[in-house]
């Protein structure tokens, strides 16, 4: 029988790891205004069965194509279409399952098992391999570290990697659920196969803008960057347009407590890649930003940061 995966990370255990000793992680608990020392990296930032393929209905399932059919272009068009497909097979699977059954009645506990299995394991195989993508951006100590983004292939795959840590999170799905649940003729069990969407349409639009520019900041002060369950942030969320549209992309990401990384466009860039060395204050700033958009969690190295930041709340 095929093992189940019940203990669903919504953010990468290897990330977090920058922020860790011997796989053990100082956290702040933000509801609780609680601080928890040496908590294993496996009970952190993640829910039973958090990913998981749902059933539709066959007017849900066209409602779901037309919708990705309308947002995406010519260049996500036929990845979106295929993902939509994964996540309706649980659907299909099912049915065929209920079929056979009736011919095969013997067959039940077998069939459950890998209903099972595509239920509760497909999004988190996915997660996993997306996951793979993002190992050299997570190491990244220099600006040399950074020119492997040179490589075009190498900065697709990376900017899939942002796109879907920026999106897969659990602050992230009760955003898109809210907006879910707003509209009578949307089903909250959308939220998983819009958040694949938005990531594929986010990484391809990052991939291939003209003025994307990478800025490094390389942290010399006593206080660290800070990391959280929301670990990627648009520093320019709450600038919108008119139609309360998010005008700009300037994503922070701390990469470990010395080193962080902001993701963004710039009109007349001079180069590509920039190197900054922020003071106390503006570290202060980011870890502050990275407290009040966070959903539950905050990580550092140091008990000490987090009695700061817990005074804070």
């Amino acid at each position: 029988m095929t093992e189940i995966k019940k203990r669903h990370h919504y953010i990468w255990r290897e990330y977090l790891r920058n922020w860790s000793i011997n796989d053990k992680i100082n956290s702040l608990l933000l509801q609780d205004k609680k601080i928890l020392n040496d908590v294993n990296l496996m009970n952190v930032a993640q829910e039973k069965f958090f990913y998981k393929l749902e059933e539709f209905t066959e007017e849900e399932e066209i409602i779901l194509f037309e919708l990705v059919k309308a947002w995406s272009d010519e260049a996500t068009l036929e990845m979106n279409l295929e993902i939509v497909k994964t996540f309706t097979s649980y659907s299909k699977v099912k049915k065929m399952a209920a079929d056979h059954l009736k011919l095969n009645p013997n067959n039940h506990l077998k069939l459950e098992s890998e209903l099972a299995a595509l239920k509760y394991n497909s999004i988190e195989n996915i997660h996993t391999l997306l996951e793979s993508f993002g190992k050299k951006i997570i190491a990244v100590k220099s600006m040399e570290d950074l020119k492997f983004l040179d490589d075009e292939r190498e900065l697709f795959i990376t900017m899939i990697f942002i796109a879907f840590q920026y999106l897969r999170t659990k602050k992230m799905r009760k955003s898109v659920e809210n907006v879910l649940k707003a509209n009578p003729l949307l089903s909250v069990k959308f939220v998983d196969p819009f958040a694949f969407i938005f990531s594929t349409n986010l990484a391809n639009s990052l991939t291939f803008h003209k003025d994307l520019t990478f800025t490094l900041l390389e942290n010399f002060t006593s206080k660290e960057f800070i990391t959280s369950d929301q670990p990627l942030i648009n520093l320019e969320k709450d600038i919108k347009d008119i139609n309360n549209r998010v005008i700009n992309f300037r994503v922070y990401y701390p990469l470990n407590p010395r080193f962080a990384l902001i993701i963004h466009y710039d009109k007349n860039p001079k180069e590509k890649y920039i190197l900054e060395k922020p003071d106390e204050k503006e570290i202060n700033e980011l870890n502050s930003y990275m407290l009040t958009n966070s959903d539950h969690f905050i990580f550092s190295q140091t008990i000490e940061l987090l009695e700061y930041y817990k005074t804070c709340l």
